[in-house]
């Protein structure tokens, strides 16, 4: 694969940047249905979730890049796509929670654990959540 040249990084930066606020927006957007429309919150976290996905491969693609053309010290943002991840799911078991569709729920939080490590603040969230949904149940 040729070294990317100063024009495309600067391409692939801009796309990316383009790509990533909007993957922020649909994500805002959807979290904000939650209270108001859980069920189109779900659907939207759904295509949240896919978009992650490829907005996390265009950066690493751009980050090959930027090491390609000599930057040494590319910054590594994989803590930072595990907790949107973990966010993703997380807020998409809290839509399912309120529709009461506590299976689809606790799958969604145990998906959402997968990517929380110990001492995140994501952790007790999730607990809190878990809980609910053992009481929903007694």
């Amino acid at each position: 694969m040729a070294t990317p040249g100063p024009g495309n990084l600067t391409k692939m930066a801009l796309a990316l940047r383009d790509e990533d606020n909007q993957f922020n927006l649909d994500w805002k957007a959807a979290t904000q249905k939650m209270g108001s429309s859980p069920e189109q919150a779900v659907k939207e976290l759904d295509a949240c979730w896919v978009k992650a996905d490829g907005v996390e491969q265009h950066e690493k693609a751009f980050e090959w890049a930027l090491k390609q053309s000599g930057m040494p010290d590319v910054p590594d943002r994989s803590d930072h796509w595990r907790q949107v991840r973990s966010g993703i799911q997380t807020s998409k078991g809290l839509a399912l929670f309120s529709l009461a569709r506590i299976d689809e729920a606790e799958t969604a939080l145990k998906t959402a654990r997968t990517y929380v490590r110990a001492g995140d603040e994501a952790e007790s969230i999730l607990d809190s959540l878990e809980i609910a949904i053992l009481q929903a149940r007694a």
